[in-house]
């Protein structure tokens, strides 16, 4: 293999460059690359993803992102730099519609629901096994939360039911999804504001 400024040149990588130590290959095809320092092996990437072998992925800089496959911690936590996970949030929502059909949809993982109506309500988001979404009930009225679709089950309620989350009271319900078709939610009030 040619070297060319100490770095070899590999079949199938179209380049290697370094960028005041940062050091970036572009793979062509299905093929594999494998980073070592001190003959360690440290990275893998291959079509099939990115894999660290041994210490943390750090990204410094721009971010980390993922368009495809998502992104599993199978040891430890995923985290940012202040020791957080940071969840996604809607601040206001306005419940609406009576029944599972015409409630509004949730798209975020905690929901404070600040405007209800008599007899409306939220769905809650289509959702991964291991989901966990959060809503709060700040409005005047009682709010139905939904299950996503009209299969769902929350607490054991019938298929594609509401449960309800009591108004005046900053009542939030914690969901979790168990299964295809299946959420628990365990409820608590806040305090009074």
């Amino acid at each position: 293999m040619p070297e060319y400024g100490g770095v070899r040149v590999i079949k199938n990588v179209t380049s290697i460059s370094s960028n005041e130590g940062a050091v970036v290959v572009d793979v062509v095809g299905d093929q594999s690359f494998k980073a070592s320092v001190n003959g360690v092996a440290e990275l893998s990437v291959t079509s099939g993803g990115v894999e660290v072998v041994q210490g943390p992925l750090t990204v410094t800089a721009g971010g980390l992102a993922i368009t495809a496959g998502g992104l599993t911690a199978t040891a430890g936590n995923i985290t940012n730099v202040a020791g957080f996970y940071v969840r996604t949030v809607a601040a206001a929502v306005t419940a609406a519609g009576t029944d599972l059909a015409t409630a509004t949809a949730l798209t975020k993982e905690i929901n404070a629901v600040t405007t209800v109506a008599a007899s409306t309500g939220v769905s809650l988001p289509v959702a991964a096994v291991g989901a966990m979404i959060v809503v709060q009930n700040l409005g005047a009225n009682d709010l139905e939360v939904f299950p996503p679709d009209a299969s769902g089950v929350i607490n054991g309620a019938a298929a594609g039911e509401a449960i309800t989350l009591a108004a005046a009271t900053d009542v939030v319900g914690t969901f979790y999804k168990t299964a295809t078709n299946s959420w628990i939610a365990t409820v608590a009030a806040g305090p009074a504001t």
